[in-house]
């Protein structure tokens, strides 16, 4: 009686540790011991770790393919950032390695808006009217050589921290909160972030919210003070 070997291999034809075991048998021809006897259970073993070292080739060609691989996902997700969730199993986490592997990166407004909306609808890019964007920053950008005090205290901070600073550089993405939500959801702010990360340059910045203005009588959470009155 062979094993059962259905967990690894289904199908109605004749499997590769049957076709090993046949050949071991046909090369020894008639001094080969009956099918169920204890030499031939030895000869099947053989022939499973035969056919199981020939599968590690197999096993490491298909690592190559993003929506196949095993054993090298973690590598994907080390080499892509990518972060599993605490419920995401092997079929998750090849999902999210082949949708940044097989991405057409945009950073054009059009292309990174559907980006965004595609992940989460109530998110979308926020742009700043330009009569509200910041292009320059007065102040010297470098103290002077050899620096003499002029510049500051400090002689630590010879230099500006934040030279030629712009909101031309920074991406804003605004996200709409639906009726009890406080905040995004995390799946979303995880995707969203790892979208900028990819297709923004690097020196662009990026940052996200949910809208501008605050409560001054309590708001929905009764933790504002700025409408208490002074006894």
């Amino acid at each position: 009686m062979l094993p059962n070997w259905i967990p690894f291999e289904v199908g109605g034809g004749t499997s590769r540790y049957e076709a090993a075991h046949r050949a071991l048998r046909e090369a020894v021809g008639s001094l080969a011991g009956p099918e169920d006897g204890l030499e031939d259970a030895w000869r099947f073993l053989r022939a499973a770790a035969i056919v199981d070292a020939a599968s590690l080739i197999e096993l490491a060609v298909v690592q190559g393919l993003p929506n196949l691989a095993t054993a090298h996902i973690p590598v994907y997700e080390s080499l892509l950032r990518v972060v599993p969730g605490p419920d995401d199993d092997d079929v998750g986490r090849r999902q999210k390695i082949v949708e940044i592997w097989t991405a057409e990166i945009g950073a054009d407004y059009p292309a990174l808006r559907a980006s965004i909306q595609a992940i989460d609808p109530n998110a979308d890019l926020d742009a700043i009217p330009e009569q509200f964007t910041t292009t320059t920053r007065f102040g010297r950008m470098y103290a002077s050589r050899p620096w003499d005090g002029s510049y500051g205290p400090n002689p630590n901070f010879t230099a500006t921290q934040f030279p030629n600073f712009s909101t031309w550089f920074l991406v804003t993405v605004r996200y709409i909160l639906q009726p009890g939500q406080i905040s995004p959801p995390e799946e979303s702010k995880q995707r969203i972030a790892d979208l900028l990360n990819t297709s923004l340059p690097s020196w662009v910045d990026w940052y996200v919210h949910t809208g501008s203005g605050f409560f001054t009588d309590g708001g929905v959470d009764g933790q504002s003070l700025l409408n208490s009155k002074l006894l």
